[in-house]
């Protein structure tokens, strides 16, 4: 089926996000619908999450409003530069993956979202078919790096395992965890060495530790005989309501 090209319109929106007042939309999803244009967005002023994957979109142009946007999918589209992303400060994740993007200047467009913390230009890092030729340039990590050093994750792989993985390999050393990671896994200095069989050589620690066993066991008793009153109170009480319901009859 040939999808006809046309601009997105208020109509379709509204249909979209099931709202019947554009101001009232937070997320849209209109991928595969041959849209060439989105220039009914202005209207969605609190929209949050954005998918416009597989059209025919060429540029970022009547996005510039939706000051709110958090996320945005325009993968397999026919953008061919960044430009127009700079008034969306609030977007995080960000996929512009399967488009056009050849030129290296685009990358500095990125330098305006200071909220980036995922970006895909590529499905993949081993993707090699990119259609954003710009992947394929020598330094692309360290441009898109330097455009938006707030970024997390770059096309799938963790920058700051990336960065670890390159720092271990440089130094020829192998890389040790992180201690602030592993710290909460050691037992405490307290309790290290500590075992039931170390307290048994220990008189005064066994008589605590007895105390407090024989402390739990009262207790226990003590809520079950209570639970026992309980329903002894309950199957009386069930007595006597069915008995006043009998003679009420």
């Amino acid at each position: 089926n040939i999808v006809e090209m046309a601009p997105l319109t208020v109509h379709q929106i509204k249909a979209a996000a099931g709202e019947y007042d554009t101001e009232l939309v937070r997320r849209l999803s209109c991928p595969d619908m041959g849209i060439t244009a989105v220039a009914g967005l202005e209207a969605c002023a609190n929209l949050v999450d954005l998918c416009l994957r597989n059209n025919q979109i060429g540029s970022f142009q009547g996005m510039e409003a939706l000051t709110k946007l958090e996320r945005l999918d325009v993968s397999g589209n026919c953008i061919a530069s960044l430009e127009g992303l700079a008034t969306l400060t609030q977007l995080k994740y960000l996929d512009v993956s399967r488009n056009r993007i050849t030129e290296v200047s685009a990358l500095r467009m990125l330098a305006p979202l200071g909220a980036l913390v995922t970006l895909y230009l590529r499905e993949s890092p081993d993707d090699q078919e990119s259609t954003n030729s710009v992947c394929h340039h020598q330094h692309y990590h360290s441009l898109v790096i330097e455009a938006r050093p707030s970024l997390r994750m770059l096309d799938g792989e963790s920058l700051v395992l990336r960065e670890a993985v390159l720092q271990g390999q440089g130094s020829g050393e192998a890389l040790e965890p992180d201690p602030e990671h592993t710290r909460a896994l050691a037992p405490e200095p307290w309790n290290q060495d500590w075992s039931l069989e170390h307290a048994a050589a220990d008189p005064s620690t066994m008589h605590v530790i007895s105390s407090n066993v024989s402390s739990v066991q009262e207790s226990v008793k003590e809520c079950l005989a209570l639970d026992k009153k309980t329903l002894g109170n309950l199957e009386k009480l069930s007595k006597e309501v069915a008995s006043l319901t009998e003679g009420g009859n």
